[in-house]
């Protein structure tokens, strides 16, 4: 699975500076394909949450599958496997934040990098862009980040970014947001079986 993903890293940007995005997509499907193999999902009301914050934050030209697993995937953030075309989420990221904003802050910084921001500073400062012309609150990615340990270079570079933005009204969370959870803390407390 690590020589899968390490591999997606190289092959991904070469696919963007040539302009084959059908190829880029084939290939996420290939890849997309290999790691269901290897993973459990957690369909239901959850997952078509998700999709709804990905399509807000995505808008309605891209096309994208989300789909919610139940493995525990992205190191102490929880971050998303991405793959081109594919955000496959861990479970346990939707139980871990704390508002609707947290979360599309943690997908937007998947989507910056499947959108080719190489380092963690470039997604970091796409990951606050994207968020906040979907209307969350640019700072919500920061305030996650900031409640896990040894992650303190990455929050100043979102409040940065952050401060940057407009001030407006921001998504904060929504009733859905605690239902999702919800349904995830009752698949897990079942032990994950079932959908």
């Amino acid at each position: 699975m690590r020589m899968l993903l390490v591999c997606f890293g190289l092959v991904a940007p070469v696919f963007a500076q040539t302009g084959l995005l059908e190829k880029r997509m084939a290939a996420g499907e290939r890849m997309a394909r290999d790691f269901r193999r290897h993973t459990k999902p957690l369909e239901g009301a959850a997952e078509e949450y998700l999709r709804r914050v990905g399509r807000t934050l995505l808008g309605p030209d891209e096309h994208w599958q989300f789909e919610l697993i139940k493995d525990d995937f992205g190191g102490v953030t929880r971050e998303p496997v991405v793959f081109p075309g594919y955000l496959f989420v861990p479970a346990r990221l939707l139980l871990m934040t704390g508002s609707e904003a947290e979360l599309a802050g943690m997908l937007a910084h998947a989507i910056a990098r499947m959108q080719g921001a190489a380092d963690g500073v470039a997604a970091d400062r796409r990951a606050v862009e994207i968020a906040a012309s979907a209307g969350y609150d640019p700072r919500a990615l920061a305030a996650y980040l900031r409640r896990l340990p040894r992650l303190e270079a990455r929050v100043a570079v979102i409040e940065e970014a952050a401060a940057g933005q407009t001030p407006r009204e921001w998504k904060e969370s929504t009733g859905a947001f605690a239902d999702a959870q919800e349904f995830v803390r009752h698949a897990a407390t079942r032990g994950w079986r079932g959908k």
